[in-house]
């Protein structure tokens, strides 16, 4: 059986899983080139990491209400990842343009 992830104590810091069988993924999304990038695929099982990544929330919700393992896996794990590394983008953002501004 797959390591499986576990679920963090809400912090920002935990690796992302396989929506699908749980197993850790160094990261969700791929990046191609400069301007583009792509889901990744879970080296376990040869699925899309997480497929919620890209799913309007309305979606998400059905599938919580319809007791999806992977739907609960996005949010209770990936999504605290998700959230963690915009806001490092947001202040990475921020100091860049706090230096162009003097």
């Amino acid at each position: 059986m797959n390591a499986s992830c576990e679920i963090p104590s809400m912090a920002a810091s935990s690796s992302p899983c396989c929506v699908e069988c749980g197993a850790p993924v160094p990261s969700i999304v791929q990046r191609l080139g400069a301007d583009s990038v792509r889901l990744a695929r879970c080296e376990s099982c040869g699925h899309v990491a997480d497929k919620y990544a890209e799913f309007e929330p309305t979606l998400i919700v059905i599938d919580l209400l319809l007791y999806r393992p992977s739907a609960y896996r996005h949010v209770l794990i990936n999504r605290q990842v998700l959230r963690g590394r915009r806001h490092e983008r947001r202040g990475r953002r921020a100091a860049a343009a706090r230096r162009r501004e003097g």
